[in-house]
């Protein structure tokens, strides 16, 4: 029974206890880093995160009396208890949601191992007593429809950790989602984190200017450095992997590096306000440390040093080998600039060779040294037959240049770089003292690495059980909710390593349930959640109330989008990259790699009745009040957009089918109309715009040319992925090692299925194969044809304002509501 709470004052009542004290380690023969997350953050902060979260009281209601702020009695403990609670809980965070005290006047007493777990157990209120739910920014965000009476907690609900971290972030997920954010949308995000439980991040904005501190010392100039890092779109890629100089060259517009010291000096500030919040809320931020990635002009300032220089192009990169003396002098330096500038909690991500191939000094299945440049240094001696000598004793190298200015460093590690190398993967945990190496298992929706080798679990070392799913930040619908509801409890029962769980997307702005469900897992301590009850509550409190053609809409997409038994059926269904959202929409004939349309795995039928049903809500919604609420507009935006974006598709065949000029043009015309139609429909949604990317890219210059040349990388990202290419190199090819291109390998990997990029670039870039078709006839000419696009992307990429394609956004344009009824009724029979 549920008690109401009336007449509460205004102001929130907090009660603050803290226990400053440490849990025992995780049961069930877990295993876990040698940390502790217990009493991490302050109350005050969870506090300042409901304020924020809930904003000001809704205006007065008919009885004149505006709602009442929402009081929680909060304390900090070390243990919620003794034992565990549930069947698989294996870790000592918790928190408890019991009724308040009686004399409190709150709505409910929350204690919890830290402030994380606290902001947990107050979004559980929300969610489960009033109907609320939270998300990023660019997803509908949140939806917190405040009640008349907020329900009193009347029952005492005990919750663990099914292990001990919930993990979040990619490392390119810096490039493809955060590249432009500022302390507006990172704060709302971590709010977001803190909600879900998250308490282990990635945290890796602004370490430009720690490494240009770094290489500075060992006489690398601040031109070598910036022009030697990538531009602001594409760090990711230069911060690791094996990838330099992509937007050095503003391609025509005013020059220098790619990387200026202000935009370094901005986002270094901005890292400081991301972790003093991270911090407060209990979550651990895990910084980059050094792992050897170094500008090719040392080889030059130090020609002794084991350095293999690799590469051309854009994949022109030198690797300083962790044995050699130098690694350990600018480890130091990095490390010591690192904790002065940032502080730190002693969790760091390095992850090596990376994209680069194999190291040097790593053997074959022959036993022989990979070729490379190895300065005659003869490898040590087996530790024994199932260890990979070189890969612990440089693994014990990289780890030095941790500890020796952090004894406590514990190094994360994405595992899939391993793969299949198992003597590789016990050299590593040999080196790196137990709970100081952690591995991020980061495909286990796909490729899982403990389990094979009948569930090895790496040797004893801690790791996390990932989802990657995402590639390039695509906006498809898509995942097997019921791997997530299986996956992570059959590494419950079966691992004796497991420590986490988390997401490692390498871009955020879709598929909102799929992460929540996977978050919510870690948190179900009697096993596997009911999908059909679970679903049932995301369609209320996504929408703040019981609609039950919402629950069926999303009833159905969780049958179809959501609905494949395993991700391993749906790799039969896509290929490998099964991820990887490509639809006629954003295609273009006969353009291969990343561009071929991928085949329909779901029954498009029952998604387009989800879209008539969530269309019919919002028309109530519409009927009723002023305007959608932020999450069903999205929501029907992207529903919508996935059913015509799979309408595209043969489409798009038959374009690519057609061989007279006549069948282009009316194969051309029914595609084109899918494009204009979706791009008009998504246009009327912010959070499905180009406009808003290019708003967020162009705030954070402070000149004019600053502003261009940060929409020109905004431009280019979501649209060729490499800049593209002037004139002069047209028609581009396609090469691993070139800098500029619009058919280069990596051509419309991070392809974004916007309103205003839609329409604008890829409709336009759709008719060159019309116009060429028109200027030739066929066979088509190819080249003009590529030259077509060049032209088209070079075109768009400079179109600063907008003078030849306007670009929709961030503000919204037309109303999708209208625009959702005129599309349904349009394509009502899906073809």
């Amino acid at each position: 029974m549920v008690r109401r709470l009336i007449g509460a004052p205004l102001v929130n009542v907090v009660v603050l206890v803290v226990l400053v004290a440490c849990i025992t380690g995780p049961t069930h023969g877990a295993a876990t880093a040698a940390f502790s997350h217990v009493g991490r953050g302050s109350v005050d902060a969870v506090q300042a995160l409901v304020t924020r979260v809930l904003g000001p009281p809704p205006p007065p209601g008919a009885s004149g009396m505006a709602p009442l702020r929402p009081q929680f009695e909060l304390e900090m403990v070390p243990q919620c208890g003794n034992g565990m609670h549930g069947t698989v809980a294996r870790s000592g965070l918790c928190f408890i949601l019991a009724p308040p005290t009686s004399a409190s006047g709150a709505v409910a007493k929350i204690s919890a191992t830290s402030a994380v777990e606290l902001t947990r157990g107050i979004a559980t209120y929300l969610r489960a007593h009033c109907n609320m739910s939270f998300s990023w920014q660019r997803t509908g965000g949140n939806q917190v429809r405040w009640p008349v009476v907020w329900p009193v907690v009347a029952t005492r609900q005990t919750v663990h950790r099914n292990t001990e971290y919930s993990y979040f972030q990619n490392v390119v997920a810096s490039s493809y989602t955060f590249a432009f954010y500022d302390w507006s949308e990172w704060e709302a995000l971590i709010d977001w984190q803190a909600l879900t439980g998250i308490n282990l991040a990635l945290a890796y904005t602004g370490q430009e200017e720690v490494y240009r501190k770094a290489f500075g010392s060992v006489g690398v100039t601040e031109s070598e450095f910036g022009n030697w890092s990538n531009g602001p779109a594409w760090l990711a890629w230069s911060r690791g992997q094996s990838m330099h100089g992509v937007g050095s060259d503003p391609a025509g517009l005013p020059g220098g590096p790619a990387l200026g010291r202000s935009w370094m000096l901005t986002q270094w500030k901005l890292q400081k306000q991301i972790l003093t919040r991270m911090r407060s809320l209990g979550i651990v931020p895990v910084l980059p440390a050094f792992q050897g990635n170094v500008p090719p002009v040392v080889a030059s300032l130090f020609p002794d040093a084991n350095i293999s220089v690799q590469g051309s192009g854009r994949h022109y990169a030198a690797w300083l080998d962790a044995a050699d003396p130098l690694f350990q002098r600018i480890a130091d330096v990095y490390m010591k600039t690192l904790i002065a500038d940032f502080g730190t909690d002693s969790w760091y991500e390095a992850d090596g060779y990376f994209a680069a191939g194999r190291p040097p000094w790593l053997t074959d299945s022959a036993g022989t040294t990979a070729t490379a440049r190895d300065r005659g240094r003869a490898p040590s001696p087996p530790l024994d037959p199932a260890v990979e000598a070189n890969a612990a004793a440089h693994a014990k190298h990289a780890y030095a240049g941790m500890t020796r200015t952090d004894p406590n460093a514990i190094w994360l590690y994405q595992g899939w770089i391993l793969g299949g190398q198992y003597s590789y993967i016990h050299g590593m945990g040999r080196a790196i003292p137990q709970g100081h190496l952690v591995v991020s298992d980061m495909w286990c929706e796909f490729s899982p690495i403990w389990s094979s080798q009948d569930h090895f679990s790496f040797y004893g070392i801690p790791f996390i059980w990932g989802v990657l799913h995402n590639f390039g930040g695509n906006v498809g619908m898509w995942g097997s909710v019921d791997t997530l509801n299986s996956g992570p409890f059959d590494a419950f029962a079966n691992a004796t390593s497991i420590a986490g769980v988390g997401i490692f997307p390498e871009g955020i702005d879709q598929n909102t349930p799929y992460y929540q469900f996977l978050y919510d897992v870690n948190w179900a301590n009697a096993g596997p959640l009911d999908t059909a009850t679970w679903w049932r509550r995301y369609s209320i409190e996504r929408y703040g109330r019981e609609d039950t053609r919402a629950a069926q809409a999303w009833r159905l997409l969780a049958d179809t989008v959501y609905g494949d038994k395993q991700e391993l059926d749906v790799n039969g269904h896509r290929g490998m990259y099964q991820e990887k959202a490509r639809d006629g929409i954003t295609s273009y004939p006969f353009g291969g790699n990343e561009v071929d349309v991928q085949p329909l795995w779901y029954n498009a039928s029952r998604v387009q009745q989800a879209w008539q049903l969530l269309h019919a809500v919002a028309e109530t919604e519409v009927a009723t009040k002023a305007g959608l609420s932020p999450t069903l507009r999205y929501d029907l935006a992207n529903v919508a957009r996935e059913v015509l974006a799979k309408l595209s598709n043969p489409r798009m065949a038959a374009l690519e089918a057609a061989t007279t000029i006549a069948q282009v043009e009316v194969a051309f015309s029914q595609l084109h109309d899918v494009v204009a139609d979706t791009d008009e429909l998504l246009c009327s949604v912010p959070d499905f715009t180009m406009g808003w990317w290019i708003a967020t890219a162009r705030r954070l210059g402070s000149t004019d040319a600053e502003r261009d040349s940060l929409e020109w990388a905004a431009r280019a990202q979501p649209s060729t992925w490499l800049p593209a290419c002037p004139s002069t190199q047209w028609p581009t090819s396609n090469t691993t090692t070139a800098t500029c291109g619009s058919h280069s390998d990596l051509a419309d990997y991070s392809n974004k299925q916007w309103g205003g990029l839609l329409l604008p670039f890829y409709g336009s870039r759709q008719a060159c194969y019309l116009s060429t078709a028109r200027a030739g006839g066929f066979p088509i000419d190819f080249a003009a044809y590529e030259t077509c696009m060049d032209k088209v992307a070079w075109d768009f990429q400079h179109d600063f304002g907008g003078a030849r394609w306007p670009i929709c956004g961030p503000t919204p344009v037309g109303d999708v509501t209208n625009i959702s009824r005129r599309l349904l009724q349009k394509y009502a029979s899906l073809d």
